[in-house]
């Protein structure tokens, strides 16, 4: 009983870390590397920072590498070696001093039909987000 004091929603907790391990596991495995997975994440988030401020997804959202080296905690010859590497897989670009996600034809994002697992784990954990009480909106 003490555990429920301070650890309110404790099965939540652990169901939410249990969905960011696969969401994490799943980007690792399809970019081969954990540092390109961590850049990866950065810019999702960017993504999910602007839905929160606009109220909707704009993916033309892009970051620097200097943001990407700060917010990672990498060095920047690091992340540059490794936007390499995810520039040549297609699925990013670079405008101008900005990575961001590659737009296709049909107006959505490459990374959707290239990265099918880690957008179904990406769904599932903004779905539990959303229907959590975890967070308040």
């Amino acid at each position: 009983m003490e555990q429920k004091k301070y650890l309110p929603n404790l099965d939540q907790r652990i169901a939410l870390f249990d969905l960011i391990i696969t969401l994490n596991k799943e980007a690792l495995e399809y970019f081969g590397n954990a540092n390109c997975a961590l850049i990866f994440h950065v810019l999702e988030l960017e993504q999910y920072k602007n839905f929160r401020e606009r109220g909707q997804i704009e993916f033309s959202v892009g970051v620097t590498l200097s943001y990407l080296a700060e917010r990672t905690g990498l060095p920047k010859s690091t992340v540059h070696d490794q936007l390499k590497k995810m520039l040549e897989q297609d699925i990013f670009v670079k405008e101008g001093q900005k990575y961001k996600f590659k737009i296709g034809p049909d107006g959505k994002p490459v990374i959707q039909t290239k990265f099918p697992k880690g957008l179904a784990s990406l769904r599932k954990f903004t779905n539990f987000l959303r229907n959590s009480n975890l967070v308040k909106e």
